[in-house]
């Protein structure tokens, strides 16, 4: 009797640590493999500002645009959203402004704002073998293979806000878990 009620403690904490909320506190292991998503050039989704730095090159500044932390001591779990701006950046020749955001120091998008946006957009499209559809008011998607999603607003669209023409990769399970975020604790 005494070794069944024994097994069934232990069951009940092998299971309790499973499903806790804070995988920390399990007895065993937990490591999730990360799966990078190629963005815009070489970046790939996930990547440290460091990493970004270094495949950049020493010769690429940044200038930080906008920069939000939770303060110390908050309860919430970790919520920082930097966005960077690189002014001169080259992409399949064309030259233009790339916007990086980092989630929580992780890359989560890239916006490339190239001067000519049309022949852009035309050798984007050819090159990478890309398939827009409309997706909502005015704007197109497309979705690359294993969790970015490539938009372009229209021009329209565009000229409502800042004018500036883009092309935005983001990774689809960043932007999830930052509105997760957003929906549940702000």
């Amino acid at each position: 009797m005494k070794f069944i009620f024994l097994i069934i403690c232990i069951l009940l904490i092998f299971f309790g640590l499973l499903f806790s909320q804070d995988k920390k506190q399990m007895c065993f292991s937990y490591e999730q493999k990360i799966v990078y998503s190629k963005l815009i050039a070489e970046l790939e989704s996930y990547r440290s500002p460091q990493e970004i730095q270094t495949i950049l090159g020493k010769d690429v500044s940044w200038e930080t645009i906008r920069e939000s932390k939770l303060d110390k001591g908050d309860p919430r779990p970790p919520y920082g959203l930097t966005e960077v701006s690189v002014n001169d950046f080259s992409h399949f020749g064309f030259r233009g402004e790339l916007q990086l955001v980092f989630f929580n120091d992780r890359l989560m998008s890239t916006t490339f704002h190239p001067v000519e946006f049309q022949q852009y957009l035309k050798s984007l499209i050819e090159t990478q073998k890309l398939r827009f559809k409309n997706v909502y008011y005015k704007h197109k998607e497309a979705k690359v293979a294993p969790y970015t999603r490539i938009s372009v607003p229209s021009e329209d669209y565009m000229k409502e806000f800042d004018g500036k023409l883009s092309v935005t990769w983001e990774d689809t399970r960043l932007i999830a878990e930052r509105d997760a975020w957003i929906l549940k604790y702000s």
